[in-house]
C-alpha cells in the first residue's frame, strides 16, 4: 500500500506543534523586573528584622528610611519596599512610605479576590473577610509565584511568631483565602510595581 503524499509531513507537523503550543493556564515568562523582585525576595527568606541582608544592608530599609530592626512591628511593608527598591527595576518615586495605605497611594491597584496578581506585585492582606465590609489592612507580601491553577505564592517579612522572619505563604486568588486554615489573613488588593 502506498502512503498518502504529504500525510507524514502533516503528522510530523502536528506532533511538533503540540509539543510547543502554550497550554491553557501556563504562565508567561517573567519580565526582567519580575525576575529581579522574585529572586531578591527569595534570597532573603528566613532572615529576621535585624539580620544583615543578602545585599550587605544592616537590616531591611524602606524607601522612606524606616528600618526593619527599629520598626519590628511593621516590617512586612519595610521588607516589600526594600525588595522593590533594591531590585533596581522599580520606579519608587511615587511610593511615599511602607504602610498598606502608602502602597495604595502608589497606585496600580487591583482588588482581590478574583483578580490574578503577577510575580513582583505586592499583596495587601486584611485580617477580616471582605464580606464583613471592613478594611483592616494588616499585612504586606510580595508575589513570587503564580501557579497555572489558582495558587499564589507570596514571601514577606514579619511572618511567624514574635517579630518573625522572611517566610512564604500560599493563597487562592479566586477566594483570597490562605491554604493554611489557621491563617486569619485574606488577600484584599494587589499593587503592581512600575518598572523603569
Amino acid at each position: 500500500m502506498r502512503p498518502v503524499k504529504g500525510l507524514g509531513l502533516l503528522v510530523a507537523l502536528t506532533i511538533a506543534l503540540s509539543t510547543v503550543a502554550v497550554q491553557p493556564g501556563t504562565a508567561a515568562a517573567d519580565t526582567t523586573a519580575q525576575t529581579a523582585i522574585k529572586n531578591l525576595a527569595w534570597a532573603n527568606r528566613y532572615l529576621g528584622p535585624c539580620d544583615m541582608t543578602t545585599l550587605g544592608d544592616w537590616s531591611f530599609k524602606a524607601a522612606d528610611g524606616y528600618t526593619s530592626c527599629a520598626n519590628k512591628s511593621q516590617w512586612c511593608g519595610i521588607f516589600a519596599s526594600w525588595v522593590w527598591n533594591r531590585s533596581g527595576h522599580v520606579d519608587m518615586a511615587q511610593l511615599p512610605g511602607h504602610s498598606p495605605s502608602d502602597f495604595e497611594r502608589y497606585g496600580n491597584v487591583s482588588p482581590a479576590p478574583g483578580h490574578k496578581p503577577a510575580v513582583g506585585d505586592v499583596v495587601i492582606f486584611t485580617n477580616s473577610k471582605r464580606s464583613d465590609q471592613t478594611k483592616n489592612l494588616s499585612h504586606i507580601a510580595i508575589v513570587y509565584s503564580v501557579d497555572s491553577s489558582a495558587l499564589i505564592g507570596t514571601i514577606a517579612g514579619n511572618e511567624g511568631p514574635g517579630y518573625g522572619t522572611v517566610q512564604r505563604r500560599y493563597f487562592d486568588y479566586t477566594t483570597g483565602t490562605s491554604t493554611n486554615p489557621a491563617d486569619a489573613l485574606w488577600a484584599y488588593e494587589y499593587v503592581k510595581p512600575r518598572a523603569h
